[in-house]
């Protein structure tokens, strides 16, 4: 990618409208083509369904592009050869896709997923008004507590970092600088066994630590886990796309968010005081991924839907066995806390 290429994605607050834009033309002449040349009885309820189904084409199509974008520069990051659980390492790019489009146009009928994507597609267009014109303001971001990575022992980052090729959702601008960890072994291969099983996957049931002292102010606890592990199949029937998470008062301004914990493993309510390092809840996979991991994010207001993602700087810890006082991290590198065991 080059500079150009990166500054104009990382100095745009409203790339992530162009997706909901196309997908509002190509919906519109879609229903007057299907109104004006068919006979088929147009229903108001069908609008809805219509537009996201092209939003997501509209995205996967976008998605496609950039990386045909990255293809071209030799910027294809590792983690795209990286082996892949279950079913999605013998199916093949077509079938994933279809796979996983198809799971996500299904999550409209579920009411409580549509309605979190109403949410937060408000809310962004809100943040990318709020954001605008202090992009780089927010990209030299100093955090004002000390934070520690949200484990302990040795975890790769699948996603995450604070340039678009890496980032979790770079377009998303809650979740801009999130991270997604996992545990693997030296080949990033992340279970045992076919991966099929949830007792496979090497991070599944791991404690999940606080980052840095604050206040429990949410707590969603009660989803089930996903019932298609291994299969790249968003759980269209779950209430909750963070499936169980919580959100932590670190300071003023500075939210934790971490998600896709297990079913009731989250000893904690509202108002509660946490210590840095404090045990929070299971590392698990409810909600809407495809793979057991720890989301984790930082953000500058109490509410998912209407925050700013915020890049951070983890404090004693190692990236690859070296050791680092404070450190940004990044994508395909392998990071622990320093005060466990590090590689000479």
């Amino acid at each position: 990618m080059s500079n150009k290429q990166q500054n104009d994605q990382s100095t745009s607050s409203f790339q992530w409208l162009y997706p909901l834009i196309v997908a509002l033309i190509v919906a519109s002449l879609s229903k007057v083509s299907i109104t004006q040349f068919t006979t088929i009885d147009w229903q108001s309820s069908y609008n809805w369904g219509l537009y996201f189904s092209c939003y997501f084409l509209a995205v996967f199509a976008f998605k496609l592009r950039q990386n045909n974008s990255n293809k071209q520069v030799n910027t294809k990051h590792p983690s795209y050869s990286w082996p892949m659980p279950g079913m999605q390492g013998k199916l093949g790019l077509a079938l994933k896709t279809v796979i996983f489009v198809v799971s996500n146009l299904l999550s409209l009928f579920n009411p409580f997923l549509f309605s979190q994507q109403l949410r937060l597609t408000f809310g962004m267009i809100g943040v990318s008004y709020r954001i605008k014109g202090h992009e780089e303001e927010i990209k030299h971001y100093q955090s004002k507590a000390h934070y520690r990575l949200p484990f302990n022992g040795e975890w790769l980052i699948y996603h995450g970092g604070d340039t678009p090729d890496k980032s979790h959702s770079w377009n998303v601008l809650n979740q801009r600088y999130a991270y997604d960890f996992v545990i693997s072994d030296n080949t990033f291969k992340r279970h045992s066994g076919a991966g099929f099983h949830l007792r496979d996957y090497k991070c599944y049931g791991k404690d999940i630590l606080s980052a840095a002292d604050g206040e429990v102010i949410k707590v969603v606890n009660g989803v089930k886990d996903s019932p298609f592990v291994g299969w790249f199949f968003i759980n269209a029937m779950s209430k909750q796309a963070a499936g169980n998470h919580l959100i932590i008062k670190h300071e003023e301004g500075e939210f934790g968010f971490y998600a896709h914990l297990i079913k009731d493993s989250i000893p904690l309510k509202v108002g509660d005081k946490v210590k840095a390092g404090q045990f929070l809840g299971k590392c698990g996979f409810s909600g809407s991924t495809t793979e057991p991991h720890l989301h984790f994010h930082l953000q500058d207001g109490p509410s998912f839907y209407s925050a700013v993602g915020l890049p951070l700087k983890f404090e004693n810890l190692a990236i690859d066995g070296v050791r680092f006082d404070r450190s940004t991290i990044q994508r395909g590198t392998v990071v622990n806390n320093v005060i466990e065991s590090v590689k000479a």
